[in-house]
Order: structure tokens, then sequence, then C-alpha cells
């Protein structure tokens, strides 16, 4: 097509200039896809999509969409400052392009780390553990992302550290230590032993009571679901034990609620017993 035709088809407003030496066509919708391809169109090569707009490109879960489209450059480049873009330039060592629809991307794993950038903690808590739970990226690919000074780590470190294994254990205790304060004595992985030999552990538990306490990490409890699911059925079916379970980011976000829930059903069996 000559300049020519281009010239006439925009002076009739068949065509529209959007973005740079992009153009559209008029009455076409203005939806994120046309925002995604018009950014990487404007800035040009090597350029991917970053952040929130790489996160909903890729369909990761719980990513809100970002007031403009946000893209990475090599620092090897200097594209011109488009107005509703954010771009951001890394090194050469930390560059690193997948393709997604067409589109270039950063790595989920490093996406999720950008993203940590942009949103509040309890919202990346949620966008990790849908990546994790759909298989979209791996525990050990999130933390090969961390790295001092880099934008994000230290928000995402600290969500790895709730959703990863063994950091439930961190709140068995300071559970057990709140409900000491309050006059509820649980034993830590109290034993119990059905009248077949079959054998199990509750993170916190009172015998006599027939009570227990259970706090599940995210990543702990996928992997022994059915287990747990077994143990539990044993436990009421079988010795009508009763079982309270709570999530490790209950138990982060709303100590004083779960120690009080725990009070007020320890006294009331108490009560009954009595």
């Amino acid at each position: 097509m000559s300049f020519a035709e281009l010239d006439d088809l925009l002076s009739r407003g068949e065509w529209l200039h959007v973005m740079g030496e992009v153009l559209i066509a008029a009455g076409a919708p203005v939806t994120e896809a046309m925002k995604a391809w018009t950014a990487v169109l404007a800035i040009g090569q090597p350029v991917a999509l970053a952040g929130s707009t790489g996160g909903r490109w890729v369909g990761l879960e719980g990513v809100p969409e970002p007031n403009r489209p946000m893209l990475v450059v090599p620092n090897t480049r200097r594209p011109r400052d488009i107005p509703g873009l954010t771009v951001r330039r890394v090194v050469p060592e930390l560059w690193a392009v997948e393709w997604c629809r067409g589109l270039p991307v950063r790595p989920l794993a490093v996406m999720v780390r950008d993203i940590a950038v942009e949103v509040g903690y309890g919202r990346l808590r949620d966008v990790v553990q849908h990546a994790l739970r759909r298989r979209r990226v791996s525990f050990a690919e999130l933390s090969l992302t961390l790295g001092r000074g880099l934008p994000g780590s230290a928000k995402l470190r600290a969500v790895l550290e709730e959703v990863g294994p063994g950091y439930q254990v961190k709140w068995e205790r300071i559970l057990h230590r709140a409900l000491l304060k309050r006059g509820i004595r649980m034993k830590p992985q109290t034993k119990v032993e059905a009248p077949d030999g079959r054998e199990a552990y509750l993170d916190l538990g009172i015998e006599a009571l027939l009570f227990g306490v259970e706090i599940d990490g995210f990543l702990n409890h996928m992997a022994r679901f059915a287990d747990d699911r077994r143990r539990a059925r044993m436990l009421a079916l079988e010795m009508d034990w009763t079982l309270a379970p709570f999530a490790v980011e209950e138990i982060a976000d709303r100590l004083d609620t779960v120690v009080d829930e725990i009070v007020r059903y320890v006294r009331r069996l108490e009560r009954r017993a009595a």
C-alpha cells in the first residue's frame, strides 16, 4: 500500500492513529488484546509483555487489569517515550522471552515476581496459589526468580514462605502460645491410636475432649490431600474426634478470630463434659 493510500484512509477516518506508528480500523473495539498488540508494535522488538499485562495475556488467575500496558525491553535499547505505556529496562542477563498467542511475554515465574510490585500481599498470594494449583509454575521456579534488589522479590519471598512446605509448623507454635495465653492447653502433635493399630498425629489436640486442630499449609495440603481425608474420616467416624481445620492464611490474617473460635468451642465441650 502506498503512502497516498494510507493518507487517504486516514483523512477519510477509516483508519486511525492509535499509538506511535500503529494504525487501527475506526470503530474497532478497544479490548485488552488490542492494547497488548498495540503496545508491542509501538515499542518494537525486542520487547515483552510484563507484570499484570503479561499475566492476564497468559491467563493467570486473579491478576487485575493494569491502568496501562506494561512492557520490558533490554537495557541496550532506549525506546522512545510513548504516553500510555509503562516500559522498564532490564539487564541482558535477566532478559528472557517466551511467546504466547503471537506476542512475546516474560517467563511466567518472572512475571509473577513483576506482579508482586503492582498488587497487595493478599492479591499476590491468590495469584501464586492459583498458579501453583493449576501447575502453571512450580514452587522451585518461583524461588529461582528471587534476588536481592530485584523488584517484587521481598513480597514474593514472603508469600512463598507462607504457602511453602513447613510453614504451618511456625503457625502451630504461634497458635499454641496464643491459646495458652487464653487458658487453653492443647498438646502439639497429639498422637491418636485406633483400636486396629492405625495411628494419626494432630497438630494440636485435647485428648480428654476428643478435640483437635489441624493447620494446612497450601502446598502440603495439596500433596497430602487424600491422606488427610482418610485420617479425618478415621478420627471422626470411628473414634468420635472433632477436628477443626484452619488454613495458614486464616491464622496469619486473623489470629485473634481463630483463637476466639477455638476457645468458644473448647469451653462448650468442657461444659458438656461437666
